[in-house]
């Protein structure tokens, strides 16, 4: 990278620092920042990107008979509709207000439900399963570990949420931006979750070899 590319990322990142997560998050929203034809909450959230993810977590809120599902960020709700919750109520939470009342709007029904929800500063709603990807990828180390505090204090049971099993070290990043993630590692080295989900589709574009959505048993997290 040249030196004025340098120079203006260390900008963006300047400027992207002074604003709240909440204005950060509704612009990219009202601006379609990431330009995906199917969803406004980017590449990753499209039908093709959650192709192999779907039956998965199908399957994983049978097994574990969850029925309540918490996702945060929910983003427009694209995707997830063609997840079958197998009797689940499903609350989803984000902390573009816009978005919220749009998706309320549109889905919201008996046991499909939206508010607004910001992890960083809490408090997160209980849930047997916790849902959240491609999120602390886009927050700083200082809002990702505030996030998964208020996650362990929600008295939620599990915890399933995106990690980047290949990244040799957590680069810190302004919120807003994106860097790969993986929460085992420094800062916050958490321990090895119960197991992984391998995501697939690594075809298409959005998505990448070794990410993985990762679950863990909050009880077994220490505070």
């Amino acid at each position: 990278m040249s030196l004025l590319k340098k120079l203006q990322a260390r900008l963006r990142a300047w400027k992207l620092s002074r604003r709240s997560p909440e204005s950060v998050f509704s612009a990219y929203f009202a601006k379609n920042k990431w330009g995906d034809p199917e969803s406004r909450s980017g590449k990753g959230s499209n039908l093709a990107s959650t192709a192999e993810l779907r039956p998965q977590l199908e399957a994983l809120i049978q097994e574990l008979g969850a029925t309540s599902f918490l996702d945060v960020p929910c983003g427009d709700y694209f995707w997830m509709q063609h997840v079958n919750m197998s009797g689940a109520s499903y609350l989803g939470g984000d902390i573009v207000p816009d978005m919220i009342a749009k998706n309320q709007a549109e889905y919201g029904k008996e046991g499909v439900q939206f508010q607004v929800i910001d992890l960083i500063e809490g408090p997160a709603p209980s849930a047997d399963i916790i849902f959240v990807r491609d999120c602390l990828v886009h927050l700083s180390n200082e809002h990702v570990a505030a996030a998964l505090s208020n996650i362990r204090a929600s008295g939620g049971k599990y915890l399933l949420t995106t990690v980047f099993v290949n990244v040799p070290e957590n680069e810190d990043i302004s919120t807003g931006q994106w860097r790969e993630l993986d929460v085992r590692k420094a800062p916050f080295n958490w321990p090895e979750p119960d197991r992984f989900i391998d995501e697939g589709a690594t075809n298409v574009r959005g998505q990448r070899a070794g990410k993985m959505l990762g679950l863990w048993r909050l009880s077994d997290l220490a505070a």
